[in-house]
């Protein structure tokens, strides 16, 4: 099932209560970090490491208020790590092969070059259904209602002393 669109894209009219429900609902699921202004390694023809995007979904997933994945996803996002390692692989190996290509067409065929690319899109395709299984697409997230932090209230002592001396005669 599709999920719904966020509240900045709905065109309809709310309550002004049930707007602020889902204005709400929508800031659970957004991180702390925002993106950063930096390229990412996999534009700069290297090697990702599965370590490096372990790390960095961690970090992600310890901003959320909301647990959305457990220890028994720990299988599922090493795997998706380790599928960024290999497409970033495929992709160095791609760009080689159409440099090669480029400079010598007989040095390697199309169908090498074809062969290798196909691969790379199915390792695409794959890693962005893993990513909606992580809840790491817009489209996993829309529609998800996680539960909230519980917020400890702290008395303060002078707070309580002004609220006796307003509720004196």
């Amino acid at each position: 099932m599709r999920g719904g669109k966020p509240i900045g894209l709905k065109t309809a009219q709310y309550t002004k209560a049930k707007k602020e429900r889902m204005t709400e609902n929508e800031n659970a699921m957004l991180p702390d970090t925002d993106l950063p202004m930096n390229a990412p390694s996999f534009f700069e023809n290297k090697i990702i490491k599965p370590e490096t995007v372990y790390k960095r979904l961690m970090r992600l997933y310890n901003q959320l208020d909301a647990i959305i994945i457990t220890a028994l996803d720990r299988d599922l996002i090493v795997n998706y790590c380790k599928m960024i390692e290999e497409s970033s692989e495929l992709n160095i190996l791609r760009r080689q092969l159409f440099d090669m290509y480029s400079n010598d067409p007989d040095s390697v065929s199309l169908s090498d070059l074809l062969a290798i690319d196909a691969r790379h899109d199915r390792k695409v395709s794959l890693i962005n259904t893993f990513a909606h299984s992580l809840y790491l697409t817009p489209r996993a997230r829309a529609g998800v209602v996680p539960d909230k932090k519980e917020i400890k209230i702290v008395n303060d002592p002078f707070e309580d002393l002004l609220n006796d001396l307003e509720s004196r005669p």
